[in-house]
């Protein structure tokens, strides 16, 4: 996962959606500057998206203590796909996307969020605003996803005002 702020987002974003349609894929996480700022790179972003696919999420205060609404905001249009995933990951995202019931097992979940991600048929681009106001459980898989993209043509930008996706 690379970091950035200010100036040089634009080229970094440019290289990130490069890497995804040509097979490598990656993080980026926006961290600090101004709210306008964070929400021009990633209005750039999906402005040089083109034909990938654009998944866009965002963290909200009010949602913050529930247990994966962030990945529900990002993988809902994906929901058709989940029941091509191996049964124990179908059933995990189910849980997320309100399907099912149940406690969540974040390791399975990462592993079916990345496995979703990059069987979309096309690239993909994750864009996360106010990703520090993500629930624990989708900061989680956001970061175990982001750590594993690469071979992928998934490219995961989260912006946040502090922090960041740890590790």
């Amino acid at each position: 996962m690379t970091a950035v702020a200010g100036s040089g987002a634009p080229a970094v974003v440019a290289r990130l959606l490069a890497g995804a349609r040509a097979g490598h894929g990656g993080a980026l996480v926006v961290r600090g500057g101004s709210p306008p700022a964070r929400a021009a790179v990633l209005a750039a972003a999906r402005a040089a998206a083109g034909d990938v696919l654009d998944l866009r999420g965002t963290g909200v205060r009010a949602e913050s203590r529930l247990h994966g609404a962030g990945l529900h905001g990002l993988l809902r249009p994906l929901a058709g796909w989940v029941g091509s995933l191996p049964p124990p990951q179908a059933a995990e995202l189910r849980r997320v996307l309100g399907r099912s019931t149940g406690r969540v097992d974040r390791l399975v979940l990462g592993a079916a969020a990345l496995d979703l991600l990059g069987g979309a048929g096309r690239p993909v681009l994750c864009r996360v605003a106010a990703a520090d106001l993500l629930d624990p459980v989708s900061r989680d898989v956001l970061g175990f996803a982001g750590r594993r993209l690469a071979g992928s043509r998934v490219a995961l930008l989260a912006a946040f005002a502090t922090g960041g996706l740890e590790g």
